[in-house]
């Protein structure tokens, strides 16, 4: 939601999670690769890759999840690097939420963390779907929120309102828009 507001408000946006599910639902080398390692059971009849199937799998075997990252993060990090070219000159905010995890903060000008507490989190994990084994496998490939915190230079608060979301994210664009 952060990222729809700056773009709102003028950002030239980028998800990283939005390059991760065109690349499984569109790019046949993508998917070739995929199937040719986890089998068809992970692909749906019109070609695309069941991310809730590949997610299970990966997420309860480090060795897979590693050899989707070495597939995916490459082509992800080149999607990022073609963005900012075409968009230089621009305000530009690209969502990563593996940011401190593959080390990538020092390729930004700053960081920006968007924080809720666990459980608003979980509960909104739960409302999209997710199953909590799900919640908690993926989190523990990540870092600690008090820790993603400690290393970024602003702080949007999430556990309120969406209203109370924008407000922070229009304070936080006009004043980083005024640094020029």
């Amino acid at each position: 939601m952060a990222l729809e507001c700056f773009r709102e408000l003028g950002a030239q946006v980028l998800s990283s999670d939005s390059i991760v599910r065109d690349l499984l639902e569109g790019n046949p080398e993508v998917q070739a690769g995929i199937v040719e390692y986890f089998g068809s059971e992970v692909q749906s009849a019109d070609g695309a890759i069941y991310r809730t199937a590949l997610g299970d799998r990966v997420f309860k075997n480090a060795k897979d999840l590693e050899w989707l990252e070495a597939l995916l993060h490459p082509r992800v990090g080149a999607s990022w690097q073609e963005f900012l070219e075409l968009h230089m000159d621009s305000f530009v905010c690209i969502e990563i939420p593996l940011l401190f995890e593959k080390k990538l903060e020092k390729h930004f000008d700053f960081v920006v963390c968007i924080s809720c507490s666990d459980a608003i989190a979980t509960n909104r994990l739960l409302v999209k779907g997710y199953s909590e084994e799900t919640i908690y496998l993926r989190r523990r490939q990540q870092l600690p929120l008090a820790s993603k915190i400690a290393q970024s230079d602003f702080i949007i608060e999430n556990s309120s309102s969406i209203e109370f979301l924008k407000q922070q994210c229009h304070l936080l664009y006009h004043r980083l828009s005024a640094l020029g």
